[in-house]
């Protein structure tokens, strides 16, 4: 589910709210017919997070000059997501919530725009990505997501 709405001539919010119930019909693993202990091995499909929202606001405000100032931010959240097929613990992410600030200035004559932010204003720590090699000494690799950082970027169009 996804909407925007624009409240009066300057500010707009937006939202997105997702549900996913992901889930194998049959996952035929060698290793749980020769060990029903391992039975709950695949009980999660990996990369799937069952809820994922975010909410975002922007305000505009007209200068004098004709130039356009914006001010804006963003919320996202991700509920846990498991990042290996064998679902192995440490290669899950518990739920997380990343927010960003922005703003933008655009020219009289819209011809040019400076735009500067913080993306993961908390410094949240998160895992994006795992991989694991059980079969090859049952390596485990984990991929963190960004920590704060700040941009900063300027267009010109013609």
């Amino acid at each position: 589910f996804e909407g925007a709405a624009l409240i009066g001539e300057n500010t707009r919010i937006s939202g997105q709210l997702a549900w996913l119930d992901a889930e194998y019909d049959e996952f035929i693993d060698p290793r749980v017919v020769l060990n029903p202990a391992l039975a709950d091995l695949h009980d999660h499909v990996p990369f799937s997070p069952e809820f994922t929202a975010r909410i975002a606001a922007t305000h505009s405000f007209n200068l004098s000059s004709g130039a356009m100032l914006t001010l804006g931010g963003d919320v996202s959240y991700r509920s846990e997501t498991w990042l290996s097929v064998d679902n192995r613990q440490e290669l899950r992410q518990g739920g997380y919530a990343l927010a960003g600030l922005f703003g933008t200035f655009d020219s009289a004559n819209r011809n040019w725009q400076l735009r500067a932010g913080v993306r993961n204003l908390t410094d949240a720590e998160y895992k994006t990505d795992a991989q694991e090699f059980s079969s090859v000494g049952n390596i485990q690799t984990v991929y963190y997501g960004m920590p704060r950082n700040w941009y900063a970027s300027f267009r010109y169009n013609f």
